[in-house]
């Protein structure tokens, strides 16, 4: 595991973050047994949804992370802000917590798919709260 980050533990497995090997690249979510063994992709950085750069939190359901990016050269859109997304902690497809507007972060896993956040969405900061990812947005 040289370069991982993020790394915590949930649902009896240890969760870590491989870093993309350029800056071009992208990260990939992986889980294995507690003393590394056994590691699997439960994200690929192939993947179409694969973070650039992420923080990870977890329940014993789902794995919840950031899909940050660099500052972005045309200014901060929506588009380019941290957005959060859920996959199952067995993997699976991420969806999205949450399709509000503004930038998602911070996050902490509850129970179950239960995720909180500080959401910019109206222009100040507040603390938010679902229960499920939305879904795609």
């Amino acid at each position: 595991m040289p370069g991982a980050s993020s790394t915590l533990l949930a649902g009896g497995r240890l969760l870590w973050v491989e870093p993309p090997a350029s800056r071009d690249g992208h990260s990939t979510i992986r889980s294995g047994a507690t003393d590394g063994s056994g590691a699997v992709d439960l994200l690929p950085a192939s993947a179409p949804d694969a973070p650039r750069y992420t923080r990870l939190t977890a329940s014993d359901q789902a794995v919840t992370f950031t899909n940050g990016s660099d500052r972005p050269t045309g200014g901060w859109t929506n588009a380019a802000l941290p957005k959060l997304w859920q996959i199952p902690l067995t993997g699976g497809t991420p969806q999205r917590v949450s399709c509000n507007r503004g930038g998602q972060y911070d996050a902490t896993a509850d129970r179950g798919t239960r995720v909180l956040w500080l959401d910019s969405t109206t222009g100040r900061t507040n603390l938010a709260t679902r229960e499920h990812p939305a879904g795609t947005c």
